[in-house]
């Protein structure tokens, strides 16, 4: 009997403290602020044009790294998306 009150305790306290720790949150959690958004910046490049024109639904397609033409063997070869700003730009996180 004493091991399943102290069970009950332990649950009751856990879930007091839980709701109280996700209410409280959002209140003290610092909003993040973005930066505009550099691909739309006039004078930017890409590889594909269509990973900078702004639509979400567009799809564009990475390049393989030079050098990977050998399917068998580089089936695992890197591919990028060059994107070319006219200025340089302080760059903490890039959203895909």
């Amino acid at each position: 009997m004493k091991v399943q009150s102290v069970y009950l305790f332990f649950f009751l306290a856990l879930s007091i403290v839980s709701s109280y720790g996700c209410s409280i949150l959002p209140r003290v959690s610092v909003e993040q602020a973005w930066s505009e958004n550099y691909a739309f910046a006039s004078g930017t490049q890409a590889n594909d044009p269509a990973i900078i024109d702004g639509n979400p639904e567009t799809i564009g397609q990475s390049q393989y790294v030079e050098g990977s033409a050998d399917v068998v063997r580089d089936h695992s070869a890197p591919s990028e998306a060059v994107v070319i700003l006219p200025e340089p730009k302080p760059i903490h996180r890039v959203v895909i």
